[in-house]
Protein backbone atom coordinates (compact mmCIF):
# COMPACT_ATOMS: atom_id res chain seq x y z
CA UNK A 1 0.00 0.00 0.00
CA UNK A 2 1.03 2.87 -0.93
CA UNK A 3 1.94 6.35 1.59
CA UNK A 4 0.17 9.74 1.72
CA UNK A 5 0.72 13.06 3.43
CA UNK A 6 -1.98 15.06 4.66
CA UNK A 7 -0.90 18.72 5.51
CA UNK A 8 -2.81 20.92 8.13
CA UNK A 9 -2.26 24.35 7.93
CA UNK A 10 -3.66 26.23 11.52
CA UNK A 11 -4.87 29.72 10.10
CA UNK A 12 -8.55 29.56 11.40
CA UNK A 13 -7.29 30.89 14.56
CA UNK A 14 -6.70 29.07 18.26
CA UNK A 15 -10.27 28.81 19.06
CA UNK A 16 -11.36 26.94 16.29
CA UNK A 17 -8.51 25.05 16.31
CA UNK A 18 -8.46 24.62 20.08
CA UNK A 19 -12.39 23.43 19.79
CA UNK A 20 -12.05 20.62 17.20
CA UNK A 21 -8.15 19.36 18.77
CA UNK A 22 -9.66 16.81 20.97
CA UNK A 23 -11.85 15.19 18.38
CA UNK A 24 -8.81 15.64 16.08
CA UNK A 25 -6.60 13.57 18.47
CA UNK A 26 -9.15 10.89 18.84
CA UNK A 27 -9.71 9.91 14.87
CA UNK A 28 -6.33 9.93 14.36
CA UNK A 29 -5.54 7.58 17.26
CA UNK A 30 -8.68 5.41 16.05
CA UNK A 31 -6.47 5.46 12.21
CA UNK A 32 -3.51 5.07 14.02
CA UNK A 33 -4.68 1.46 16.11
CA UNK A 34 -6.44 0.76 12.55
CA UNK A 35 -2.77 1.30 10.95
CA UNK A 36 -3.95 3.75 8.06
CA UNK A 37 -1.86 6.76 10.21
CA UNK A 38 1.74 5.76 10.56
CA UNK A 39 2.89 9.41 12.05
CA UNK A 40 1.72 12.70 12.89
CA UNK A 41 1.90 15.91 14.62
CA UNK A 42 2.27 19.28 14.64
CA UNK A 43 5.86 21.08 13.64
CA UNK A 44 7.27 22.93 16.64
CA UNK A 45 6.23 26.30 15.59
CA UNK A 46 2.35 24.87 15.05
CA UNK A 47 1.98 26.93 12.46
CA UNK A 48 1.01 23.89 10.41
CA UNK A 49 1.13 19.55 11.19
CA UNK A 50 1.16 16.74 9.21
CA UNK A 51 -0.09 12.85 9.08
CA UNK A 52 0.94 10.08 7.19
CA UNK A 53 -1.33 7.97 6.26
CA UNK A 54 -1.03 4.38 4.90
CA UNK A 55 -3.86 3.67 2.41
CA UNK A 56 -4.52 1.46 0.00
CA UNK A 57 -5.08 4.44 -2.71
CA UNK A 58 -5.47 8.24 -3.11
CA UNK A 59 -9.81 7.96 -3.06
CA UNK A 60 -8.70 6.21 0.45
CA UNK A 61 -6.41 8.48 1.75
CA UNK A 62 -8.75 11.24 0.61
CA UNK A 63 -11.44 9.92 2.24
CA UNK A 64 -9.57 10.17 5.99
CA UNK A 65 -8.21 13.59 5.54
CA UNK A 66 -11.78 14.39 4.24
CA UNK A 67 -13.39 12.98 7.32
CA UNK A 68 -10.83 14.26 10.14
CA UNK A 69 -12.61 16.66 12.84
CA UNK A 70 -9.94 19.69 11.60
CA UNK A 71 -11.55 19.55 8.31
CA UNK A 72 -15.10 18.67 9.40
CA UNK A 73 -15.08 21.03 12.00
CA UNK A 74 -12.83 23.84 10.49
CA UNK A 75 -10.38 23.70 12.69
CA UNK A 76 -7.81 23.79 10.13
CA UNK A 77 -6.76 23.93 6.29
CA UNK A 78 -6.61 20.55 5.28
CA UNK A 79 -4.58 19.51 2.03
CA UNK A 80 -3.74 17.23 -0.16
CA UNK A 81 -3.37 14.11 0.32
CA UNK A 82 -0.28 13.30 -1.38
CA UNK A 83 1.15 10.35 -2.10
CA UNK A 84 5.09 9.94 -1.11
CA UNK A 85 7.33 7.86 -2.31
CA UNK A 86 9.96 6.62 0.70
CA UNK A 87 13.01 5.71 -0.62
CA UNK A 88 14.87 5.04 2.78
CA UNK A 89 12.83 3.16 5.73
CA UNK A 90 13.20 1.60 8.82
CA UNK A 91 12.52 -1.78 9.01
CA UNK A 92 9.43 -1.61 11.81
CA UNK A 93 7.62 0.50 9.02
CA UNK A 94 5.34 -1.18 6.60
CA UNK A 95 6.82 -1.63 3.39
CA UNK A 96 4.62 0.68 0.86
Amino acid sequence: MPYFIGEYVYDKGPEKRDAARMAHRDYLRTLFDQRKVLLSGPLADESQGYVVYYADNLDEATELLKNDPYNLQDGATCKGPREWTILLRADYLPAG
